[in-house]
């Protein structure tokens, strides 16, 4: 499997929940070309933090968004809804 870290930007639209800053991404600033390019360039010149940032992405993703996960997830919180609602 495929393990590649994130470069995004923060729009106010949850990618920090999501891909985890400084965990398994950068997040360079929103419209500033300097920011972006400053991201990829950190990670083309360090190796091995984009490798251990894929693995966090990757493991992030089969956390959250694999379909067993995602289902087990789902029942957890619905059983909590359910609990807190007796």
């Amino acid at each position: 499997y495929y393990s590649k870290p994130i470069i995004a930007t923060d729009l106010n639209s949850g990618v920090p929940d999501v891909a985890e800053p400084g965990v398994s991404s950068i997040l360079a600033i929103p419209n500033d070309s300097t920011s972006l390019s400053e991201a990829i360039n950190e990670l083309a010149l360090d190796s091995n933090k984009a490798k251990k940032m894929g693995i966090a992405a990757r493991k992030r993703y089969e956390q959250l968004y694999k379909l067993d996960s995602f289902i087990q997830n789902h029942q957890k919180l619905y059983k909590e809804l359910i609990e807190e609602s007796h």
